[in-house]
């Protein structure tokens, strides 16, 4: 690729301090962003103080009320002194394939803010960032404080090694990744654009270049009310309901036949039904939240369509069923080549640093799919592991951040060193 590793460049190497990371980590968990309600600008003062005491320039954009992105950019052009623009188009808006001088390309790392509600049965304090064993504990530490701070650490890195860059190295810290993507939505509408991104999530150090889209719909079913004790005079929804039901089942199980190598199948699963009023009346409506997982090579329209079949059949098996659908939310697949500059990137670095450099997929939806419909090539990456995302005692390893920041580092300096 033509690069030149951090160990050699002109003006020293990159080296990630891992006090400083952790001393980082800690303050962004102990900063309370749990959403609802989205309490991100806690988070965004912490980084702002980080970066403003490193020399960096931030870009601070309010999406909601008190809900702030925050953008900070190298290379490219040079690098502002240390400062905070408010209310900026989301940390400046560069084109494909040139930074703001116009020259090099540009690679994106992106982190949301945000967290999960805490949630019961935690048996160490959420926001006290208590770290045991090489551990530390709190809401967001894996999803995605982690990964926030390793790519905060890893852009602190860079800068102060003076690694001059052919292109240009943006971060977003984005709000609202848990419930919709708003900041990111808010970064692409006002001109964000770059040839490769790195997107952190709990990946266990893998490489995610693909993830599974998801299209919510909400099915309601009508039919009408009678006695309970003369049930033929109304019809039951919960019973057509229930056939809607089996159509998906049996839906599911065709899909499981053709899975993807690094996904495994897609999927569906009603997640709520909702119906009736008492035992003595035949349910005169009834509503369905059904959950499907689309693979690459298959859009959300394509399961849109996929859906509506369905609900034909059971109507046709059904004569006179009354059923709506309605799409809640539709998030497209995304799959990055294996031979993309930023997957083989940082498998090397990773490789490099004793790691696997492995590359999986991510069976949740992340940025990255927002990122994508613009041509970036995004893959997914970070500290932790799902199955501590979400739940009580989430934890992360600090050796597993550490790793992450310095692979981080050396991807931006083999993209654009």
């Amino acid at each position: 690729m033509g690069v030149t590793p951090p160990s050699e460049a002109p003006n020293g190497a990159v080296h990630v301090d891992r006090d400083r990371l952790v001393s980082l980590l800690r303050r962004l968990v102990e900063a309370d962003s749990t959403n609802p309600p989205g309490g991100e600008a806690a988070v965004v003062a912490v980084l702002a103080d980080h970066f403003g005491r490193h020399g960096l320039f931030v870009e601070i954009d309010e999406v909601l009320p008190g809900r702030p992105n925050l953008s900070v950019a190298i290379g490219g052009g040079g690098t502002p002194g240390p400062g905070v623009a408010t209310n900026g188009p989301g940390g400046g808006a560069e084109g494909p394939g040139g930074g703001a001088d116009g020259s090099g390309p540009v690679l994106l790392l992106s982190a949301h803010t945000d967290t999960m509600p805490v949630g019961p049965s935690w048996s160490r304090p959420p926001f006290a960032a208590v770290v045991e064993d090489g551990e530390l504990f709190g809401r967001g530490a894996c999803d995605a404080k982690g990964g926030l701070a390793a790519m905060a650490e890893a852009v602190v890195a860079v800068h102060e090694a003076r690694v001059p860059l052919r292109g240009r190295l943006v971060f977003d810290a984005v709000v609202d990744e848990e419930a919709g993507g708003a900041g990111t939505l808010r970064a692409l509408a006002a001109g964000r654009r770059a040839d490769w991104a790195i997107v952190a999530e709990p990946t266990d150090l893998a490489i995610a270049r693909t993830s599974n889209g998801q299209l919510d719909v909400s099915i309601t079913v009508r039919g009408k009310a009678a006695h309970g004790s003369t049930p033929d005079e109304g019809r039951s929804a919960i019973g057509d309901a229930a056939a809607v039901v089996a159509a998906f089942e049996a839906e599911h199980e065709r899909l499981r036949r053709a899975p993807h190598p690094l996904l495994g199948s897609a999927s569906y699963s009603v997640g709520t039904i909702h119906g009736g009023v008492q035992a003595s009346i035949v349910a005169a409506e009834c509503l369905l939240e059904v959950d499907r997982r689309i693979l690459p090579g298959a859009s959300t329209e394509d399961a849109v369509a996929e859906i509506d079949a369905i609900l034909a059949r059971v109507r046709a098996e059904r004569p006179g069923m009354d059923v709506a659908r309605d799409v809640t939310l539709a998030i497209p697949p995304v799959e990055v080549a294996a031979a993309s500059p930023v997957c083989i990137a940082l498998a090397e670095a990773l490789v490099g640093l004793g790691a696997k450099g492995t590359f999986g997929g991510l069976r949740a939806t992340s940025d990255a799919a927002w990122l994508a419909t613009t041509g970036m090539e995004a893959v997914v990456f970070g500290p932790g592991s799902l199955r501590h995302a979400h739940g009580p005692d989430e934890r992360v390893a600090l050796a597993d951040v550490e790793l992450a920041a310095r692979a981080l580092a050396e991807t931006i300096v083999k993209l654009l060193g």
